[in-house]
């Protein structure tokens, strides 16, 4: 049976969660992503996306997350939409969804917006679009 660890790569200065300073948890963009930076490419499948890039409702990165579920095969829609509801996350961005994944984003109340390009730049261009 395959194991998954779960690697999280915080930022200096963040935490896992972002928190408004008027309390309660920030509302979160995330963006699947190729690599381990702001400016990577987006991820074509948003469930098999190598990794999240967690973004706060500024721009600002906050988080990379390494996806456990990248190379599943089957039935990952609701395990990626679990992790992301985990960290707050109320927009994720993608190339493309599955429709398991995309029926999962819509059962916690998470938006989904397909975008290509770079990460940083789809961020700015939708954290407009947080609901």
């Amino acid at each position: 049976m395959l194991r998954f660890r779960m690697l999280n790569v915080l930022l200096p200065g963040t935490m896992g969660v972002v928190e408004r300073s008027g309390g309660g948890p920030e509302k979160v963009v995330a963006v699947a992503a190729l690599s381990l930076d702001e400016a990577s490419e987006i991820s074509t499948h948003a469930g098999h996306a190598p990794n999240f890039l967690i973004f706060d409702e500024r721009g600002q990165l906050r988080e990379i997350v390494p996806n456990p579920f990248a190379n599943l095969h089957e039935d990952i829609g609701d395990k990626v939409a679990a992790l992301l509801e985990a960290r707050h996350v109320r927009l994720l961005i993608a190339g493309d969804f599955g429709s398991h994944l995309a029926d999962a984003l819509d059962e916690r109340g998470i938006a989904h917006i397909r975008d290509v390009g770079l990460a940083n730049i789809a961020v700015s261009a939708h954290r407009k679009d947080l609901p």
